[in-house]
């Protein structure tokens, strides 16, 4: 009886295991079969990070992409996939914080939700606090908020509702710890942990027509 018992939970991880190869086999297939490049868009810059981080939007059918060389975020219009378009671009290298307009150090990541783009945006000074800045499809700025130090990489949640970011941070000569503050147009930070690299929840408040 054991025997039997043990051979037929041997015959059932043999079927489970040829499963999984044959699935796997499939999404290779699969994989192979769709990642076709039909357009590609050139920003002529090399070896200075020209393009790094994309984000889609698909309610304007427009794509976002990092330009470190420039302090930019560029706007094309992939509606005609392949003919990838430049419609605009968002120049970070000065922001609005709190009414006062501020040089940056540059962009280091972009996301969009449903139309409003965010943009982590490092200090002048990178043992300094950093920024997320929001804007339209357009580039119009909508707001900015004031994170910790070097915001390296930020995400909407599901929902929209929420940004999270992550700062990478650098330590300083004071040893100061990243601060959490408020910006203008309602978007709340919070600290999720605070040690040397945080993540930053921003919860969304904003109001478009009150900007």
């Amino acid at each position: 009886m054991r025997k039997r018992f043990h051979m037929g939970r041997k015959s059932h991880r043999q079927d489970e295991r040829r499963q999984l190869r044959a699935e796997h086999l499939d999404s290779r297939r699969l994989l192979a079969a769709e990642l076709t490049a039909i357009g590609t868009y050139e920003t002529g810059v090399f070896d200075d990070s020209g393009a790094e981080i994309v984000a889609y939007d698909s309610s304007s059918e427009r794509a976002f992409f990092t330009n470190s060389s420039a302090d930019e975020v560029v706007i094309l219009d992939v509606s005609d996939p392949t003919n990838p378009n430049k419609v605009g671009h968002i120049d970070v290298s000065a922001l609005n914080v709190d009414g006062d307009v501020v040089d940056t150090g540059g962009v280091n990541s972009v996301a969009v939700y449903d139309g409003l783009v965010a943009v982590a945006i490092e200090n002048e000074d990178s043992v300094e606090d950093g920024y997320v800045g929001f804007y339209d499809t357009n580039g119009l700025f909508q707001g900015s908020v004031v994170v910790g130090t070097l915001p390296d990489m930020l995400t909407f949640t599901p929902d929209g509702s929420k940004v999270l970011v992550a700062n990478e941070g650098e330590p300083s000569d004071e040893g100061r710890a990243p601060t959490m503050a408020t910006g203008e147009g309602g978007f709340q930070t919070q600290p999720l942990f605070t040690e040397d690299e945080e993540i930053f929840v921003i919860g969304q408040t904003f109001d478009s027509e009150n900007a």
